[in-house]
């Protein structure tokens, strides 16, 4: 099977969130924060589909889901029925 190019960081749950006593749908909504503060996930850009978070952080599905619901519900993302889940342009203020 060929390597996929990516631009999600190279970590699992299991080796990033794991140490902290948090639930890990906060853990990872956390995480996505960085990434939007960071430049890994830009305003306007779609993030990674759920299949690949799934693969890639080695969570369920509803856990992904939770996160990013927290990130909408922040105003951080938008989700789009049929075409994705995208970084807004306005976004708030990050505090970690």
């Amino acid at each position: 099977m060929a390597a996929r190019p990516s631009s999600l960081p190279q970590a699992h749950a299991s080796e990033v969130l794991s140490r902290s006593k948090l639930p890990l749908y906060l853990q990872l909504a956390a995480e996505f924060r960085r990434n939007i503060a960071q430049g890994v996930w830009q305003p306007g850009q779609q993030i990674p589909s759920l299949e690949a978070l799934m693969e890639q952080y080695r969570v369920a599905r509803m856990t992904l889901r939770n996160a990013i619901g927290i990130l909408e519900e922040e105003g951080y993302i938008r989700r789009g029925r049929g075409i994705g889940t995208f970084v807004r342009n306005n976004i708030p203020s990050v505090a970690e």
